[in-house]
């Protein structure tokens, strides 16, 4: 005859075994011949609860029932909660019938808790809180499974499913998941619903999610790994050319293992070490990546939406993968905003000029020209913005303030995004400081004088008419040798010619009669 052991828990009492163990030996306590026994009232602490293996024990109520230390769940047992159970200790199933009831399954430990037997084991809700330090709290170490048939809370502890799962049943969800407690191993979700997989490397939470399948029975699995997918022959290098750059230092597995349904997957992206191996990324720059076994490749699932900036966020397949498998994060082959003609610099006497020439433009925002004086340490010299024309430009910027020696020299193109690309860089020696005489003659003169400089013969030199009151009344460009400056209608007066000369300038009294 099949007996059962019902615990009706009462919110007047409170029930704490040191372990239960429903199973074939019976030490204390046996029950021959009563079909149902209702166990109202109870000692604090009963040390052990041992029970015929064909027993069937119901926990209801609304109070909990504590099991300090290990439970223990025999093959031919049958244990159904409908209440609140908090077990302290490890979990060993090995009942054979499937297990069923409405409870709460509250697993809590200050030391790490191990999942242990053959069959699953499973809750309606379960509350994971184990505040033991480590990164394996709750450990599966037996070819047991666990399910939660309608919710979950992570509130400390990591779960370590080795080759096992924790399986999330049609409609079941979750909540709570974080760095100090997650999945580190295969979560399995059953049903039409979406999903964000609460995974991580038992360290830092590394989510993965996919879009509603279409049948209730449909399943997919998913799993982190930080590591280098080529470790699992899953060659970063083998790409498509839409693909400049895949991750080398984590993967998602993300795997249909019922029905057909295809679905989005939604990856996570993580700016700090050692999550970062792809430098930083503006979230429109990352694409979603799938090993395909066919080609032995990696191929684009591109970016079908992304949210979270260069330091987190998430980014979405473009379209449904047809096939599944690892996932990681790329960043897309940009092709260059511009097309240099070319970068080049000369000596003036205003400085080192720098120009440079695009012949295609597109989505750039600006310029700006770096200057090194030891090829090591790097200093803006300004910024020049874009022409915004899409065709071919010419652009220049002169260095006022050159080092002495060996100038290193570096275009730099901003997009639209703020993203850099950097050019060719090009270096000019200012080897000697400049030097000049000027002579102007004749002075007094007509406003029709001469100019001869005696300088550098590759040099052009600026000179400025200025009155008493200090207004540049002329402006003229001189080279080196004699120069004819007509300024015939100059008023008569004094006036003051300046020449510059690098950084310096020469002043040369004038008087126009």
């Amino acid at each position: 005859m099949l007996s059962y052991i019902r615990l009706q828990i009462l919110e007047e009492f409170y029930f704490a075994f040191y372990s239960v163990n429903i199973k074939m030996n019976t030490i204390s306590l046996i029950y021959r011949s009563f079909t149902t026994l209702i166990v109202l009232t109870i000692s604090p602490f009963l040390f052990a609860q041992n029970l015929y293996n064909n027993v069937q024990l119901t926990v209801n109520g609304t109070s909990t029932l504590f099991v300090a230390n290990q439970f223990t769940n025999e093959t031919s047992a049958v244990y159904v909660n409908d209440a609140t159970v908090t077990i302290n200790g490890d979990i060993t199933n090995n009942q054979t019938t499937a297990m069923t009831g409405a409870g709460l399954t509250n697993v809590l430990g200050t030391s790490a808790q191990q999942f242990l037997g053959n069959q699953t084991f499973f809750t309606n809700n379960l509350i994971l809180n184990n505040t033991s330090a480590g990164t394996s709290n709750f450990l599966f170490n037996g070819s047991n499974n666990f399910t939660v048939g309608n919710s979950a809370t992570f509130t400390d502890g990591i779960i370590v499913t080795n080759t096992n799962n924790i399986t999330f049943n049609n409609n079941a969800t979750h909540s709570g998941a974080g760095n100090v407690s997650h999945v580190k191993g295969f979560v399995k979700k059953i049903g039409n619903q979406s999903f964000v997989y609460p995974v991580g490397d038992g360290t830092t939470l590394r989510t993965a999610a996919i879009s509603a399948p279409s049948l209730s029975t449909d399943a997919f699995t998913g799993k982190y790994i930080q590591a280098n997918p080529n470790t699992a022959s899953f060659n970063p290098a083998s790409k498509q050319p839409v693909l400049d750059v895949v991750s080398t230092c984590e993967y998602w597995t993300i795997d249909r293992t019922t029905g057909s349904s295809n679905v989005s997957v939604t990856l996570s992206w993580l700016n700090s070490s050692p999550y970062n191996c792809l430098g930083t990324v503006a979230p429109t720059d990352y694409y979603t990546a799938r090993w395909d076994t066919d080609s032995t490749k990696w191929i684009s699932h591109g970016n079908g939406s992304n949210t979270g900036t260069s330091a987190s966020g998430t980014i979405t397949t473009n379209s449904l993968p047809t096939k599944f498998g690892p996932f990681t994060l790329a960043v897309r082959n940009i092709p260059l905003p511009i097309s240099l003609t070319y970068f080049n610099g000369k000596i003036t006497n205003e400085g080192n000029r720098l120009f440079w020439k695009v012949s295609v433009e597109e989505n750039t925002k600006k310029y700006s020209v770096e200057k090194s004086c030891d090829g090591k340490n790097w200093n803006t010299v300004g910024f020049v913005p874009a022409s915004g024309t899409h065709s071919a430009k010419d652009y220049s910027l002169t260095d006022t303030d050159p080092c002495e020696g060996l100038n290193y020299y570096k275009l730099v193109e901003f997009s639209g995004n703020d993203i850099r690309e950097e050019y060719a860089v090009i270096s000019i020696i200012n080897d000697k400081v400049l030097k000049a005489d000027f002579q102007i003659f004749p002075n007094p003169n007509s406003g029709t004088f001469s100019v001869f400089i005696n300088g550098e013969e590759k040099l052009s030199y600026q000179m400025e008419m200025i009155d008493v009151v200090g207004k540049i009344v002329s402006k003229k460009s001189l080279q080196n040798g004699l120069n004819i400056i007509e300024c015939s209608d100059l008023a008569s007066g004094v006036y003051f010619s300046q020449f510059k000369l690098g950084k310096n300038k020469i002043t040369k009294k004038i008087v126009v009669n």
